[in-house]
C-alpha cells in the first residue's frame, strides 16, 4: 500500500522539477533575449546594463542563477523584483489561495 503512493510521490517530484527547469529556461535562457535589457530599458548605457546584470546575478552560471531562483520561491519566499517595488510575491500570492 505504502509503495505507490511512494512512487506516485516520487513521480510528482519529478515533474515538479522539470517543469520548474523549463519555465526557467523560458524566462532566463532563451537565446537572444536578455533580462537585463528588458529591466534597464531600451536606451540604457553598457554600464547600466552591466550593473543590472550583476544586481540580478545574470553575470552568474545558469545552474547558480536556478538554485537562486529555487530559494527564494521556497526558502525565504522573497521574489521581489524591479516590477514590484520591494514586496514580497510569494506570501502575497499564498494570501490569494484561501479564496481561489
Amino acid at each position: 500500500m505504502i509503495y505507490p503512493i511512494l512512487r506516485r510521490f516520487g513521480q510528482m517530484l519529478f515533474v515538479m522539477f522539470g517543469i520548474s527547469v523549463i519555465v526557467f529556461l523560458i524566462f532566463f535562457a532563451t537565446p537572444g533575449a536578455d533580462p537585463a535589457a528588458r529591466i534597464a530599458g531600451r536606451n540604457a548605457s553598457p554600464e547600466v546594463l552591466e550593473a543590472v546584470r550583476h544586481s540580478f546575478g545574470f553575470d552568474r552560471p545558469l545552474y547558480v542563477q536556478y538554485v537562486t531562483m529555487m530559494e527564494k520561491i521556497f526558502v525565504t519566499g522573497d521574489l521581489t523584483s524591479f516590477v514590484n517595488r520591494g514586496w514580497k510575491v510569494v506570501p502575497a500570492a499564498f494570501g490569494f489561495i484561501p479564496r481561489s
